[in-house]
């Protein structure tokens, strides 16, 4: 994993968005829905969730983990 420093999470767009690196920077523009009353169609329905592990050397190691709000409103994740 490359060494960043800073880390930038974005919302809103409620679909899960790109990650990129530029530089010393992770970005991601969008972790989706974790929480929300949508349901209309899967893209809406999928979220991420993140991990991340920091150091004194910034940071170290990020998870990924998909998840998927039920229509009962559980958030579970997805396990492939």
């Amino acid at each position: 994993f490359p060494s960043h420093d800073i880390l930038v999470v974005g919302a809103h767009p409620h679909v899960v968005g790109a990650r990129e690196d530029i530089a010393d920077t992770v970005v991601y523009y969008s972790l989706g829905n974790f929480l929300f009353d949508q349901y209309f169609t899967p893209a809406v329905r999928a979220g991420l969730a993140i991990r991340v592990t920091f150091k004194k050397e910034g940071i170290v190691l990020i998870r990924e983990y998909q998840t998927r709000l039920e229509r009962d409103g559980r958030v579970c994740p997805v396990v492939e």
